[in-house]
């Protein structure tokens, strides 16, 4: 699966700040896959069961989008478990 690719640095509950006006929020992505050699940035939330929350993934792209460079490309999706 491309998800496994050796293409990826990866990092397993990646810890995602936010400030905000009341301090820091803290979130945890899944899985952060990072192709340094393309700028790419994939976050995989898994799920089960059927409910989703897509604002969930733009809120964590937002954030990273804050922290990385716009030179980066940020994809994000939902992966069933």
């Amino acid at each position: 699966s491309e998800i496994f690719s050796e293409k990826y640095q990866i990092f397993n509950e990646y810890l995602l700040k936010e400030k905000t006006s009341s301090g820091e929020k803290n979130y945890r992505i899944d899985r952060l896959l990072v192709d340094q050699k393309n700028k790419i940035v994939r976050i995989i939330d898994y799920k089960s069961g059927s409910y989703r929350d897509p604002a969930q993934l733009e809120k964590y792209k937002n954030i990273l989008e804050r922290e990385l460079n716009s030179s980066w490309e940020i994809e994000a999706e939902f992966l069933n478990i």
